[in-house]
């Protein structure tokens, strides 16, 4: 599952100081944890579609950071 290789991939981030990847796979992780205790069924495809939505707001958000000329948070 995609959470296993999250939860591997954090260490990794942690040693190498990255502050960005190791921000962005916590982010990740809590998305899956969250739709993984919702009491549905959690399988690959529910993971997959966590991560799909995950990208498409980050890439409305992009697009709209672009639009409206904000080039710093």
């Amino acid at each position: 599952m995609i959470i296993d290789t999250i939860n591997g991939m954090i260490p990794e981030a942690m040693k190498a100081k990255d502050s960005v990847r190791l921000n962005s796979l916590k982010e990740i992780k809590t998305a899956l944890i969250k739709e993984k205790t919702s009491g549905k069924p959690y399988t690959d495809d529910v993971e997959t579609k966590v991560l799909v939505k995950m990208v498409k707001q980050y890439t409305d958000a992009i697009v709209e950071f672009k639009e409206n000329n904000v080039h710093k948070i």
